[in-house]
Order: C-alpha cells, then sequence, then structure tokens
C-alpha cells in the first residue's frame, strides 16, 4: 500500500484522538466543582440584588434560584455549542477519509477483482450516522487502529496481485468455507436435538470460553458489523470441531451414526489443519495442500450432506 495512503489513515486517527481528548475535557469541566462554584456565586448575586430591591428574604431566595437557573442554562449552551464544534471537526475528518477508503482494500485469500473498498467506506459512513458524538468518535477510533493492524492494498493493483498469487488459494477458501459451514450446521443441529442448552451443556468448557472470548473481542473491534448476530459457534477454532464431535456424549448420542469412525474423521481434520491456517493467513499452502484438501472435504462433505437418490437406469423406468 502506498505511504500517502498509510499516512492519510494515520493523521486521520490522530485527528480523531485529540478530539476524543477535547470531548473528555469538556464531559469533566462539566461535571468538575469550577462550574458548580460559579454557578453558586451567580445564585449568591442574584440573591442578594433580589433581596435589596425588594426588602424581603423570599424575593432573595427566588433571585437566588433564577440567577442559578441562568447560569446553568448558559453553561449548558456553551458545552452544546463546544459539542457541535467538534461534530463538525469529526464529519470534515470523515469526508476527507472516504475518497482513501474507496482506492484500499484488505488483502485477504478471498479477494477478487470486486475489491472490498466500498464495505469500508460503509463502515465508516455507518459510524458517522451515530447520534452521539462520543460513541462516533470511540467507533471511528478503534475502526482505524484496526485498518492499521490489516494488509491494504489498493485497488489498483489487485490484478496483477491476483495474476501473480498462487494458483489454487481461491478454490481452497471456497472449500475451506463450505466445509467449515456444513460442519458448524451439522454441530448445531445435531446438539440442538439433544438439548435446548447445547451450548452450555454440549460444548467443551474450554472451546466455549474461547469462542466467547473471541466473538467479544470481535464485536468490540467491528460492532457495525453484522456478527453480533453470529451465533458463538462461529468463532471456534478449527481444532475445535474434533473436540465437539469426539466428546464421549456427544459421539455416542449425535455424531457416531454420521461418521462411523472417531480416529478417521479425527484424522482428516487434522491434516487440514495447517492447511486451514495457511490460507487464513495468506501463506503459501503446504507441499499438496490444494490435493488433500479436495479430498478430506470431499470424504467428510459425503458424510454431512444429504445424499441425492441415484436415478434409475432407463430399462427400470419403462
Amino acid at each position: 500500500m502506498s505511504t500517502e495512503v498509510q499516512s492519510k489513515i494515520a493523521n486521520a486517527l490522530f485527528q480523531l484522538q485529540v478530539i476524543n481528548q477535547k470531548l473528555y475535557a469538556l464531559t469533566e469541566a462539566k461535571k468538575g466543582i469550577g462550574p458548580s462554584i460559579g454557578r453558586e456565586a451567580i445564585g449568591g448575586l442574584g440573591g442578594a440584588l433580589a433581596e435589596t430591591l425588594f426588602k424581603t428574604a423570599k424575593a432573595g431566595n427566588l433571585g437566588y434560584s433564577l440567577a442559578k437557573k441562568m447560569a446553568r442554562h448558559g453553561q449548558s449552551q456553551q458545552i452544546a455549542a463546544q459539542k457541535a464544534s467538534l461534530e463538525y471537526e469529526f464529519k470534515q475528518i470523515v469526508e476527507g477519509l472516504l475518497p482513501t477508503l474507496c482506492e484500499v482494500s484488505i488483502h485477504r485469500p478471498s479477494l477478487s477483482l470486486r475489491e472490498n473498498g466500498q464495505l469500508l467506506t460503509r463502515r465508516l459512513k455507518r459510524i458517522a450516522a451515530f447520534v452521539n458524538i462520543e460513541t462516533k468518535i470511540s467507533r471511528a477510533i478503534q475502526f482505524l487502529q484496526s485498518l492499521q493492524q490489516e494488509k491494504l492494498m489498493m485497488n489498483q493493483d489487485i490484478p496483477e496481485v491476483l495474476e501473480s498469487g498462487e494458483p489454487g488459494y481461491s478454490e481452497a477458501h471456497t472449500l475451506l468455507r463450505r466445509l467449515e459451514g456444513a460442519l458448524r450446521k451439522l454441530i448445531e443441529e445435531s446438539l440442538l436435538r439433544l438439548s435446548s442448552s447445547w451450548w452450555t451443556t454440549r460444548i467443551p468448557e474450554d472451546v466455549r470460553e474461547n469462542a466467547e472470548r473471541r466473538k467479544e473481542k470481535d464485536d468490540k473491534q467491528w460492532p457495525w458489523a453484522t456478527g453480533a448476530d453470529l451465533h458463538p459457534i462461529h468463532y471456534v477454532d478449527f481444532p475445535d470441531y474434533v473436540k465437539i464431535i469426539r466428546r464421549k456424549d456427544n459421539w455416542r448420542e449425535a455424531f457416531s451414526r454420521i461418521f462411523h469412525d472417531e480416529e478417521l474423521i479425527s484424522s482428516k481434520l487434522r491434516e487440514l489443519e495447517p492447511i486451514r491456517n495457511a490460507i487464513a493467513h495468506s501463506r503459501p499452502m503446504p507441499k499438496n495442500g490444494l490435493i488433500r484438501l479436495r479430498i478430506n472435504t470431499k470424504d467428510i462433505l459425503a458424510l454431512l450432506l444429504p445424499k441425492t437418490p441415484r436415478e434409475p437406469p432407463e430399462s427400470d423406468r419403462k
């Protein structure tokens, strides 16, 4: 990615952090003792003046209350005006960054010529649509910090990168996505038949806690994405499928009738683990990785997916 894009993202992040500091100072000032003392002082002056003019303590009390209320209203208006100014600064930063995000994509194994720059701009626009300025600032900072951890690339370079990339990556990614989707669906549907609270009663404790921790981290980092609606089963690690399937009660009551041989299914999934990790982290696949992925995926899916009835020979259909 060009240093110019990196610089723009870093500069926008810095500006947002400055605004966030101003916002924090504004909030603390509102809660501080200074404004309270100021309102008391103005209220005291108003009360003294009213008592002097109208010669009654009642008038003095009323003058104190009115003066203090006016002071509070003035302070609120001042804070609102300062917040509006910070909101305008935030809007300018967003509008300046959107064209830059349109030009880049996150480099992932699933990257295609269609790029994913529009996804980045949509996320930033969703953040800008929040009502609360504090929420906008904190979410935008999280978003840009996460972008700095991603491998970004210019959209104009995508065709060249795809052309020079390792053959088979796209196919491997598709096969793995299909396999993991089928495994998650099988686990959820099979265990749900045994217990409505299957996630807490049928998933090994370490697997469950790690998945929930990853989901919580993901929800905080990308709170505007759809991940918040996903079940934690979508956050289990690849080796966790073996742990869930081979848990004694799960195997006995749900999975033995599907896989038949627990050592065989375990070995096939474990053989796929280094291939899956290579694809997930954009590393070169192990030797013959794509071939092994094709074979093992085909074998496992043949057990998971409903079999289509074979059409009888033409002679039998007469």
